[in-house]
């Protein structure tokens, strides 16, 4: 039998540590202690490998990312102290594991080795949300343990409890012994002293997250599976960045009988660091899977799929099956709307299988006579040509859902006329380019889209690059 996994969730704020923060280091003792504490239950544990997840590495919207070379190291330069620093073996075996097990089960996640960074313009680095609770756990006099380096993707919270279920798995396949950290600082709304103000979701969110996961999660299922239903406009108020690295954790320790205490938690600067530890308890059965309660209302059930679907869904929908199960392309119908055939336009084509994207291709200029035309060959590209994922085989039809974005003329902008909610952004330099639709989970700032359209597109922050904004009409089937 497998050896069961430790869990940890640690906060990343570099005042923490010795030799960066001063004062502060005395104000937030309580984590400093705590952090201590997990390091020891860590050395007692003794695992093969670390796994972590951190919101501040290589955040691509629609994928997790794992760093696939040999080492990685980081310092802390960018707080004013580039002689701590850290470096560390990467698991590259493990690593391999875990995207043939995500490949296996079409969840989204990219592999960062060195002709991808180079691809991205990443630096593979430890970024400071995974060199934070390194530094305690790692223990820098002492020979590095071999880690995993995960930055979650902007998914829905059930995909990225999938992408725990899988690391665990490959874990598991490979016989590693291994401890999971979820980086993560919870809300930064908690104090108007503190440099990011107050807002009244602050608080209630860090009490709801803390108490979830502390004691038996059999017992409290429900309170686990309410952080993947909570409000996203919750989210955004409070101002959060742990929550999807625990949507993971809890996926990753799903089944196992968890005991969840929480070491020590505090708001000293209006943020809220919390450091808990879960264990599975001796002689406890298995607990069933919580996956049935994330999706309870999720709207998985291919049955509940609105019938009404508008017209250009069910023909994007329409090109795909009709390709995997007659080998053909699809022909225009004559029953379709006169708008379809009015003018050229521009579109995006989404697939999401059981909320998790599936597949995604679109054109900033029209590439074909009419909108009709446009949907039925971005549906294709969007089902078996996008390279992150593998084409989609005809059984997978019934789970999915289909949405059609159709675009406005892109025209220039800065970044103060950009809102995330309402326009999707263009980003380009040179021949490079990169592209994000609006209004999407998780992408409540500016400062967050044009960061991942830069990253998708290759340019760096400090490369000039122009900006382009542009407006859509969405059309959506509910999500399966």
């Amino acid at each position: 039998m497998a050896q069961a996994p430790l869990g940890l969730l640690m906060p990343h704020p570099p005042a923490i540590i010795e030799g960066i923060g001063h004062d502060e280091r005395q104000i937030a003792s309580r984590t400093v202690e705590a952090c201590e504490q997990a390091s020891a239950i860590v050395d007692a544990f003794a695992p093969d490998t670390v796994i972590l997840i951190t919101p501040h590495g290589p955040v691509f919207n629609d994928a997790v990312a794992i760093m696939a070379t040999p080492t990685l190291a980081g310092d802390f330069s960018r707080f004013g102290v580039p002689s701590v620093r850290l470096s560390v073996p990467v698991d590259l075996a493990l690593a391999r594991a875990i995207i043939r097990q995500a490949q296996a089960e079409n969840l989204p996640m990219i592999s960062i080795d060195a002709t991808q960074a180079q691809q991205y313009r990443i630096r593979p680095q430890l970024d400071h949300g995974a060199l934070v609770p390194l530094w305690f756990i790692q223990k820098p006099k002492a020979p590095p343990r071999p880690i995993i380096h995960l930055t979650y993707g902007m998914l829905p919270g059930r995909t990225l409890f999938r992408i725990g279920q899988a690391i665990r798995k490959a874990a598991e396949h490979i016989g590693r012994r291994v401890v999971f950290v979820a980086s993560g600082d919870l809300s930064h709304k908690l104090a108007a002293s503190g440099p990011y103000g107050f807002d009244p979701a602050g608080p209630p969110f860090d009490h709801q997250v803390v108490e979830a996961l502390t004691g038996d999660w059999g017992e409290g299922s429900h309170h686990l599976a309410e952080l993947f239903h909570l409000p996203a406009k919750q989210l955004t108020h409070a101002a959060e960045c742990g929550l999807r690295s625990i949507q993971t954790l809890i996926g990753f320790l799903d089944g196992d009988a968890v005991i969840g205490e929480c070491l020590s938690y505090e708001g000293p600067f209006g943020v809220g660091y919390a450091v808990m530890v879960m264990r599975t308890a001796s002689g406890r059965e298995p607990r069933t899977s919580l996956l049935p309660l994330i999706e309870q209302d999720a709207g998985t059930a291919h049955a509940d799929r609105k019938p009404e679907a508008h017209p250009y869904v069910l023909l994007a929908r329409k090109s795909l099956e009709t390709y995997l199960r007659k080998g053909e392309r699809l022909k225009n119908q004559g029953d379709l709307p006169v708008s379809l055939f009015a003018d050229p336009k521009a579109c995006f084509v989404s697939i999401k299988k059981h909320g998790s994207l599936r597949g995604c291709i679109g054109t900033l200029e029209p590439a074909t006579a009419n909108l009709a035309q446009e949907i039925i060959a971005n549906a294709l590209s969007a089902g078996l040509r996008d390279p992150r994922f593998p084409p989609v085989a005809e059984s997978e039809l019934d789970d999915l859902s289909f949405s059609v974005d159709v675009l406005s003329v892109p025209e220039p902008a800065d970044r103060s006329k950009l809102d995330p909610e309402k326009f999707g952004v263009i980003v380009r330099h040179g021949r490079r380019s990169g592209v994000l639709l609006p209004d999407l989970e998780g992408v409540d700032t500016v400062e967050r889209q044009l960061s991942i359209a830069l990253q998708k597109a290759g340019i760096r922050p400090d490369e000039p690059f122009t900006i382009e904004r542009f407006t859509v009409d969405r059309y959506q089937e509910k999500e399966s």
